[in-house]
């Protein structure tokens, strides 16, 4: 049997207790979680109880790992603020991790991340749970055996609104800090970061690197009473040479899906979200190519794809490696965490009393509008926006900036 045990088993930790159990045709199987406060879970330790009878509860990370079964692999669907230290501590006591993503909240967790990697010499995963797919790997095949080319521009856009009740989900919902740990929460360090990660890796050379930020220029907006920003303009030069523009926000007025577009020397690959990952390449000498993930949850090939690799020592396809450039982007925004554009009450609809959402006005047409033209909001002359912010990124090691 392959033996899991798992920090947590609500929210996201409920859906993965579910995808651990679809494998247990094929060997998984849950025999250990972490239960920190069992009243308000019940419901939830009476699901996993049922689908995996054996599996213990516990009350914390150390007394799963001093467990009398040996464990093959843990999972950690936890707060930002916990992924470092949690991962080390698995790490170190001799067991593979597969870490949610974003990697960290900030740059110099990561690199220690990677660090005590190295030192034990076990897998350490993230949950980029995209990069695992089918259709990412056709694409990042096509560019380890040369076909697309070079990568030479990228662009995202994604419109996920989200209401007052978003933010208030939890103790650390769009905080800087969880406590006295910086947690940076913010619509492109949790619920888009896949999408900018996806872009940042298909930019890069090989099958297992993202493209490396050199520098950034970016807008940021708030119309939600939160400490970050809901809603952000990005535009990244890249070391390798090229650039990409990112547009996300949980204020706008109406929902779209995210839709990816990296142009390459041989082709441009177009990625959606919608259709399981619908993929069209459409190739310079006049081909069309399209393709998607299939009907499979996506969850699915990311856990097996790290069980299969960890077997060989190696790390799933996401890696602390190539999510570092997010982290080094949400780190670098973060710099003027002071100097967020707070949006007045004249510049966004309230929609609904209590937990309703808020909508920037126009910001739908001017987010299409930057995606088709590779500009900013302030470059549109959108009526709410301001001047970019930017940040040569040589060097750049250490949140906040030393």
């Amino acid at each position: 049997m392959f033996k899991v045990g798992i920090v947590g088993i609500g929210g996201y930790a409920n859906q993965l207790v579910k995808h651990i159990s679809a494998l247990k045709p094929e060997g998984w199987t849950l025999s250990s979680a972490v239960v920190r406060s069992p009243e308000k879970y019940a419901t939830q330790i009476s699901e996993v109880k049922e689908l995996f009878p054996d599996c213990r509860i516990v009350d914390s990370l150390e007394t799963l790992l001093n467990g009398e079964q040996p464990l093959e692999l843990v999972i950690l669907p936890t707060g930002i603020q916990y992924h470092a230290k949690m991962s080390a501590k698995c790490l170190e006591a001799g067991i593979p991790v597969l870490v949610e993503k974003p990697v960290a909240a900030t740059i110099q967790d990561v690199d220690y991340m990677i660090e005590v990697a190295k030192r034990t010499k076990l897998p350490l995963s993230v949950g980029f749970q995209d990069l695992y797919s089918p259709s990412i790997r056709r694409i990042k095949s096509l560019i380890i055996n040369g076909s697309l080319g070079k990568a030479l521009k990228g662009r995202g856009v994604v419109r996920w609104p989200r209401g007052v009740a978003y933010f208030k989900r939890n103790d650390w919902a769009g905080k800087l800090k969880s406590g006295d740990e910086w947690v940076l929460d913010s619509v492109l360090n949790n619920a888009t970061a896949h999408f900018f990660n996806i872009l940042v890796n298909l930019m890069g050379k090989d099958e297992e690197s993202a493209a490396t930020p050199r520098s950034v220029e970016w807008e940021c907006y708030r119309a939600y009473d939160i400490e970050t920003y809901d809603t952000v303009a990005l535009r990244v030069r890249l070391q390798e040479g090229g650039e990409l523009h990112y547009f996300t926000s949980h204020a706008g007025e109406t929902n779209q899906n995210p839709l990816l577009e990296v142009e390459y020397e041989a082709a441009t690959v177009t990625w959606t979200y919608d259709n399981a990952g619908q993929t069209k390449i459409a190739w310079k000498d006049g081909r069309i190519e399209e393709f998607n993930n299939g009907e499979e949850h996506v969850v699915l090939p990311m856990l097996r794809s790290v069980r299969e690799r960890h077997s060989k020592g190696l790390a799933g396809w996401a890696t602390p490696q190539n999510g570092r450039p997010h982290t080094l982007l949400v780190n670098a925004l973060s710099e003027a965490r002071d100097q967020v554009n707070v949006l007045d009450s004249s510049q966004y609809d309230q929609v609904g009393e209590g937990q309703g959402f808020r909508r920037i006005k126009g910001l739908d047409a001017y987010m299409d509008k930057a995606f088709a033209e590779d500009a900013l909001f302030s470059e549109l002359k959108a009526p709410w926006a301001k001047a970019p912010l930017s940040l040569d990124l040589k060097g750049y090691g250490h949140f906040p900036r030393e």
